[in-house]
């Protein structure tokens, strides 16, 4: 998520977490606490990072547009299903029932009622990070139709919920998850950190702005009651996190890092977590963790308010009990990452171009996913699309020294950031050495944060980031 991080946030954050937990194990947090030290003095490299993923989601970026494929998640099911089938006789044939469960994030709605599209709002949406909350109503009108054409077995909504926690878009989001539910899908939510007790929820009206209410975290609780936590069978009051048992197979647990901690898990909820894990060892499920913030470090030079702030003690209980696998979003870019016995799904932001959800099929032993993309109106794709080109071309040419290149050398540093960043954003597989000479060029040029950016990638981009397909 493109939030503002300065190195003031950061050093309060880690203060709290630092506080919090130091009693639970003095040598884990000795250890966390020059980590954390570490990182810190990459706090303000990160803050210019936090803008550079933004995808351009147009032809040239390399980022083709597609329609949902509801052949290929058809077929997905049917695979997963088949793979159950051909299990030996003998079996405990009640058991891994496979499950299709869609997976959105970072859908940053805003209620019509809190612009009324003038001056200020303009602005607002111009040195954004590429979301446009106008169309808050159509993105959402077209996801909740195609989950009910596609009638998966449970939707997931991991964070960001709201533009910046309006009361009011809270509501709006709410009632098309009603729609979805009332058609016998269930829908799960966590808070992300837009979503809570957020001082910029506001009214844009004209020149100007005005505050609204926002939304704290028993607030939202008591909001979203009926989205995951009335039927969570065990509820962290320290945290607002909840255990969710889906089906005697699959537990959801659900972290909120956000509501009452700053992307931290309160020290007294670690207790709790494990409680939760022990159970589900006991019972033979798997735990499929959700979260807002990402479990895993998904980028070497971008991390410092992405990664969950202790997600080392948070990895160190999960290789003892096993989750399945993580689904977070935040990021606004898609990635799958596996560390140790640990594999994280990160979705991208519905709200950015080219508005992706992912597709998460589950059966015996077999794991797949895979994004699709909103079926947006033409006109509104290509807008969308374009905004997006543009902000990532004024990064890339703020920049350069172009002083010292010539026009073309210029258009090609541009074309090759503009190349990576979209394949890299959306997760497609990309050749490096179709850019070799653009990134020579920006090699060349003095240390900038693009050019720090664009060669962190390196391996990364050579693979799919998209796509899982596993076996046991």
């Amino acid at each position: 998520m493109f939030f503002s991080l300065c190195e003031k946030a950061a050093r309060t954050g880690f203060t709290e977490v630092y506080s919090m937990n130091r009693r639970m194990s003095g040598r884990k947090y000795r250890v966390f606490f020059v980590q954390e030290r570490i990182r810190r003095m990459t706090a303000v490299l990160a803050f210019f990072f936090l803008l550079l993923v933004l995808p351009c989601g147009t032809p040239a970026c390399g980022a083709a547009v597609k329609e949902i494929n509801t052949e290929r998640f058809a077929a997905e099911r049917t695979a997963a299903e088949d793979t159950a089938e051909e299990e030996p006789a003998g079996g405990d044939t009640g058991k891994n029932e496979g499950i299709c469960v869609f997976v959105m994030t970072d859908p940053h709605y805003l209620s019509p009622e809190l612009t009324d599209g003038g001056a200020s709002f303009q602005k607002t949406v111009q040195n954004g990070d590429s979301k446009l909350p106008q169309y808050s109503d159509l993105y959402m009108k077209t996801f909740t139709e195609m989950v009910l054409n596609a009638e998966p077995d449970l939707v997931v909504l991991s964070g960001d919920l709201t533009y910046n926690g309006e009361r009011l878009s809270h509501e709006g989001i709410r009632a098309y998850c009603r729609q979805i539910e009332e058609a016998g899908i269930p829908v799960i939510v966590i808070p992300g950190n837009h979503d809570i007790s957020n001082a910029n929820a506001v009214r844009f009206s004209g020149s100007s702005f005005e505050r609204v209410e926002n939304t704290d975290g028993d607030q939202f609780r008591e909001i979203w009651q009926e989205y995951g936590y009335e039927e969570a069978s065990s509820l962290d009051s320290a945290s607002g996190s909840y255990l969710f048992e889906f089906s005697p197979d699959f537990w959801f647990l659900c972290l909120d890092v956000n509501s009452f901690s700053n992307n931290s898990v309160p020290g007294s909820s670690f207790s709790w977590i494990q409680q939760q894990m022990a159970r589900a060892e006991r019972a033979g499920a798997h735990v499929i963790l959700v979260s807002h913030q990402n479990l895993l470090r998904h980028n070497s030079v971008f991390f410092y308010g992405y990664q969950i702030y202790n997600a080392d003690l948070l990895i160190e209980l999960f290789n003892e009990y096993e989750i399945l696998c993580c689904l977070s979003g935040h990021t606004h870019l898609e990635s799958v990452r596996r560390e140790g016995n640990i594999l994280e799904i990160v979705t991208s932001a519905l709200a950015v171009a080219p508005s992706q959800y992912g597709i998460l099929t589950l059966a015996d032993g077999r794991m797949l996913y895979h994004t699709e993309r909103l079926e947006l109106p033409e006109e509104v794709r290509k807008e969308a699309a374009t905004f997006a080109e543009a902000r990532s071309r004024e990064i890339a040419r703020a920049s350069m020294d172009e002083a010292s290149l010539t026009d073309q050398e210029i258009s090609l540093m541009t074309e090759t950031f503009l190349g990576i960043n979209s394949a890299y954003a959306m997760g497609e597989a990309l050749d490096p050495d179709k850019y070799r000479d653009g990134i020579r060029l920006w090699q060349e040029q003095p240390v900038s944060n693009v050019s720090l950016y664009l060669l962190s990638l390196g391996d990364d981009l050579k693979e799919p980031r998209n796509v899982v397909d596993m076996k046991d």
